[in-house]
């Protein structure tokens, strides 16, 4: 019997902690991804405002470092709507490759993800 199953008349039902537990992560991770793109949009918006008063700004690393946390659609519609960072290509470069990276990290961390490159690295 599997973990997750347990036998009741004779029959397999799911566990209710386990699903419990698995959407209790599923909603922590979505308010987590909600919260980190609501900060990159502030924080966007914020440089802007910075720049069009000749203030101190947010570095360029800081607003990519929003995209490696998973902050990257935020970014790219702030971009957009802020029209904000969306000339310099040299920013532009380094978001893109800091948005690849979180797919990577993201794909390093999923078992599914981990355990199929490791068959392709031959592991």
């Amino acid at each position: 019997v599997s973990p997750h199953l347990t036998e009741r008349r004779g029959r397999r039902t799911p566990v209710a902690g386990g699903m419990a537990a698995a959407g209790a992560t599923a909603r922590a991770a979505a308010a987590a991804l909600v919260a980190v793109n609501g900060g990159t949009a502030g924080l966007f918006w914020y440089d802007k405002q910075q720049a069009q008063a000749n203030r101190w700004r947010v570095s360029e690393n800081a607003l990519c470092a929003t995209a490696l946390v998973g902050g990257w659609p935020a970014g790219y519609l702030s971009m957009k709507t802020f029209k904000h960072k969306s000339v310099k290509k040299s920013f532009q470069v380094k978001y893109a490759l800091a948005t690849c990276a979180s797919f990577l990290l993201l794909g390093a961390l999923h078992p599914g993800a981990r355990s199929a490159i490791q068959q392709y690295l031959g592991r």
